[in-house]
């Protein structure tokens, strides 16, 4: 799914349930956003490798965008997103 908000760059949000949950590590950070809500993150671990705060969901998302609920958005600097379809 891809969001536009205001000025920002479109975000492109997937359903948690299809991320591998063995490579979460939640974390502790949490923005606030005033379009999405509270925004808790999650660091991404490969073995030795983790890239802090790589991901970011907005739980309880306002109205305007409660389709992202359940969703995870990933910073760019930290993951490539590749469409594979099988």
């Amino acid at each position: 799914m891809l969001l536009a908000e205001a000025d920002y760059l479109p975000v492109v949000y997937m359903p948690l349930d299809d991320v591998d949950h063995a490579v979460l590590q939640p974390s502790s950070q949490e923005t606030y956003c005033p379009y999405n809500g509270s925004a808790p993150y999650y660091s991404l671990r490969d073995g030795d490798r983790i890239a802090e705060d790589a991901i970011w969901s907005s739980p309880t998302p306002y109205g305007a965008v409660h389709q992202i609920a359940g969703h995870v958005a990933f910073h760019p600097q930290h993951v490539d997103i590749e469409h594979n379809p099988s």
